[in-house]
Parts: structure tokens; C-alpha cells; sequence
């Protein structure tokens, strides 16, 4: 399980083994399935991670998850972090399903 921060550090949601996200309270959020796509909790396409860490919503870049798992937006302001084994999974939904 992996877990995702704000800038600030708090910890605001988490990914399960199966890329399943949910807030600290325990409200399913969306999935994030193994191709990088990203639902949100009604099933719907939202955006899709690629191969090195860029995250797109449904029309352009939004941002990126480094592979410390820095999670930065599309101007590259730092917004927060995901932890392993699921950091670009986490910062994608921090960045689509979360903020």
C-alpha cells in the first residue's frame, strides 16, 4: 500500500495493492488500473500516467510524479508526494482523483 501527501506533508489518501484509491476516511476515491489509467469512483475515465511519470487528465499534461515521488503540477510547483510501492499510481491520483 502506498500513501499520498500535500505539501504540507499530511497524509490525504492511499492506494491499495490493487490501485484502488481512498481518502483517510476510508471513501473510495477511483482506481488507478496497471496501464495507468485513472477512474474516478463511478467508473469513468479521468486521465492516464505514462511510462515516465507524466499525468494527463482527458486533454493535456497536468503534471508529473518523479521517482523520488515528488509530485509536481503542469508548472512545475511542487504539491506533494506518494509514497512505494505505488508513487507514480499515488502522485497521478493526487493529482486527478484528490486535489
Amino acid at each position: 500500500m502506498g500513501y499520498i501527501y500535500n505539501i504540507d506533508f499530511d497524509k490525504v489518501a492511499r492506494v491499495d495493492d490493487t490501485g484502488e484509491v481512498f481518502d483517510l476516511s476510508g471513501h473510495h476515491l477511483g482506481k488507478v488500473h496497471g496501464d495507468g489509467a485513472i477512474f474516478n469512483v463511478a467508473g469513468h475515465k479521468q486521465g492516464h500516467v505514462d511510462g515516465s511519470g507524466k499525468v494527463f487528465d482527458l486533454e493535456k499534461h497536468i503534471g508529473s510524479v518523479h521517482s523520488d515521488g515528488g509530485i509536481y503540477d503542469e508548472a512545475g510547483k511542487h504539491v506533494g508526494k506518494s509514497t512505494p510501492p505505488h508513487m507514480e499510481f499515488g502522485g497521478a491520483a493526487l493529482l486527478i482523483l484528490v486535489r
